[in-house]
């Protein structure tokens, strides 16, 4: 397991390397992700800018939407990815504890492990790091390492919520109960509120405990506390069903059997503990005496699926009421049934033996496996199987805790394989660009240079008269004479009357001249008024024509400047040698694929082995079961040939669920 949760370490890392965005500066720092740093960040420190701070809000609501959605590898990325773009600094408490809790969920603990040790010694808020102890408790909890989670769980935490101290309470009255302690577990859980989550385990353990330790009355008032809470969510309704039928079994044990049926009423039909509960019933009536009663419920119990225990169980005692009622014929026909469905579910399961041996039959499991768009640390869904024998089975694997993580560290390393092709195949082509852009800089370099240069001086020298037109604008507006906003064609006809003025005046002093001169100054008269009549139009035109023109300009600043930037840009990606560095990572892939499909293969022969240990088990059982039905089969047809006055003494015991 540490060597597959290497591998994916590994592997998660390179991937980091090759899909994020960062600035070339950060993907060079990918040898220290890789290098094993405590929680896989850089250790550069970084303040976070007033932009960064901004976004900083952005950044984490997306790696949290990820986080709340399942996607693990997102989330990872996206913490890893903000990081290298200096979002999230060394100090950002919150976030590191989101990353340990991550790799705790996909099973990662080395590394969890690292990243909770990190901030406990780290100067970080109380209620952070008293949740990092919680955190760090049920990840050794999970890992089966009871004596260290204990040790950790046992000390209070006053910074801890409601919530959070009860679960903490729960974990630990666990492990009191797996180690036989069930007076301590009993008392760490006094005092209870019951506006949590955790509060159903709790009482439910509480109640447990108490049972165990002798005391019935005071383990019933808890259990009783379970049953009466309001109806919730499925896992709260399931504890409540767990609870009625916990009572129920007590009640049994001290021959209460009306308080028995009461209990076992509480027990909702379609409930994960109905089929218990069905056959409890049916053995409650069989104490009773009430053969037919206890047949109502067993012989319903045979219509649900033959895989579940309770259903096997009821095949052999639905005929032994029949014996009860003296129906020896239907007794025989029932325990022949029960042989015909013992042979037939050892049948199937031969099938699932084949089928657990053929290529594939591990990633069938996950109904999500073909989905390739979906997150590769995702959870697995295995509620919807081939077949009803095959979901009884995968019930009895995945309620292996062994089973469970290893099967889910399967599908992460074929998950992650599939996620480096992917990557793999986008960088092979991105080494092509990379070299077609180099080629293209080293032939053109110097032609671009030149011409940005050009240009630059260009734009420069039209900055300057443009300048001076803005000048001579504003001079204009200033001017009292309406006759500076005249237009060209205004200006060439004032200048013609001019000359012809200047031509008439030598001219000598006679009628026929003055009455020339006359008409001159009239038209220029006229002339003068059109000017003055359109000199405010004239002037709000040129206005606008003004705004319009630094509009272009400052278009034209910016796409000279952006020119400038593409051949900054440029040079850098020369200078970043990025090329080599894609191929670095490339080539990392293909070390990591090896890795991966290595100990997935580990993984697979661990897992098929574990398979194997469960079909040998469920085999052994219903081989027992089938003997006991034979052997059933052939006392009642000797008996019926005996003719015997009384009843086998066999029959003296009575049956148990």
């Amino acid at each position: 397991m540490m060597k597959s949760a290497e591998t994916i370490r590994v592997a998660l890392a390179i991937l980091v390397l090759a899909c994020t965005n960062i600035h070339a500066d950060s993907l060079a720092g990918g040898d220290d992700i890789l290098s094993g740093g405590d929680d896989l960040l850089p250790d550069k420190d970084t303040s976070l800018t007033d932009n960064q701070a901004d976004m900083r809000e952005f950044v984490y609501g997306s790696i949290l939407y990820n986080f709340y959605c399942g996607r693990y590898y997102s989330s990872i990325n996206g913490i890893l990815t903000a990081k290298g773009q200096g979002y999230i600094n060394n100090d950002d408490g919150d976030t590191a504890l989101l990353l340990g809790d991550i790799y705790s969920r996909i099973d990662m603990p080395y590394y969890a492990n690292a990243v909770f040790s990190r901030i406990i010694n780290q100067n970080t808020l109380s209620s952070i790091k008293q949740q990092t102890w919680l955190n760090k408790g049920e990840l050794y909890y999970r890992r089966g390492q009871l004596t260290e989670a204990e040790k950790i769980l046992i000390v209070p935490r006053d910074a801890l919520t409601n919530e959070q101290d009860v679960k903490r309470r729960v974990i630990l009255s666990n492990i009191y109960m797996d180690e036989g302690h069930a007076d301590k577990a009993s008392s760490i859980l006094d005092n209870i509120p019951l506006d949590t989550k955790y509060s159903a385990y709790a009482y439910y353990n509480a109640g447990v405990a108490n049972l165990r330790q002798g005391r019935d009355n005071q383990g019933m008032n808890e259990l009783e506390k379970v049953i009466n809470m309001p109806v919730g969510g499925d896992e709260v309704n399931a504890i409540k069903d767990k609870a009625s039928l916990a009572i129920a079994y007590q009640s049994l044990r001290h021959h209460q059997t009306e308080q028995a049926k009461a209990d076992l009423l509480n027990i909702r039909i379609d409930g994960p503990f109905s089929n218990p509960a069905l056959l409890a019933m049916g053995y409650v009536h069989f104490t009773e005496h009430q053969y037919k009663k206890a047949l109502s419920f067993w012989l319903e119990l045979l219509k649900h699926n033959p895989a579940d225990p309770a259903v096997q169980e009821a095949m052999m005692l639905a005929p032994r009421a029949y014996e009860e009622l003296h129906a020896f014929p239907q007794a025989v026909f029932g325990y022949r049934l029960a042989a015909q469905t013992f042979r037939a579910e050892l049948t199937k399961l031969e099938q699932i033996d084949y089928q657990a041996h053929q290529p594939g039959w591990l990633k069938m499991l996950d109904v999500n496996a073909q989905d390739v768009s979906r997150d590769p640390f995702a959870a697995i869904d295995t509620s919807s199987a081939v077949n009803k024998p095959e979901t009884a089975f995968l019930y009895r694997l995945f309620s292996q805790h062994s089973f469970n993580l290893m099967y889910q560290e399967y599908m992460q390393l074929g998950n992650l394989a599939h996620e480096m092709d992917r990557q793999k195949s986008a960088i092979d082509p991105l080494v092509q660009i990379a070299d077609l852009h180099l080629q293209t800089m080293n032939a053109h370099r110097h032609e671009w240079t030149l011409v940005i240069q050009t240009l630059s001086q260009r734009n420069d020298k039209l900055q300057r008269d443009f300048r001076q037109l803005q000048k001579r604008m504003r001079g204009f507006s200033e001017q009292s004479s309406f006759t500076d906003n005249a237009s060209y064609s205004d200006v060439s006809r004032l200048h013609v009357l001019h000359r012809l003025e200047q031509a008439i005046a030598p001219l000598p002093d006679t009628p026929e001249n003055n009455v020339l001169r006359e008409r001159l100054r009239r038209v220029r008269g006229v002339v003068l008024w059109e000017v003055a009549h359109n000199a405010p139009l004239a002037f709000e035109q040129s206005r606008m024509e003004m705004v319009e023109m630094t509009d272009q300009m400052h278009i034209l600043n910016e796409r000279v400047a952006g020119i400038q930037q593409l051949l900054s840009n440029s040079d850098a990606f020369a200078s970043s040698h990025i090329r080599q560095r894609l191929k670095s990572v490339g080539s990392r892939m293909v070390l990591s694929r090896q890795s991966l499909d290595a100990a997935r293969a580990e993984d697979s022969d661990r897992l098929i082995a574990l398979t194997n240990k469960t079909l040998k088990t469920q085999r052994e059982f219903l081989n027992h079961q089938l003997a006991s039905a034979l052997l059933a089969v052939a006392r009642l047809e000797d008996a019926s040939i005996s003719k015997p006055t009384s009843h086998d003494s066999a029959h003296d015991a009575s049956p148990q669920p």
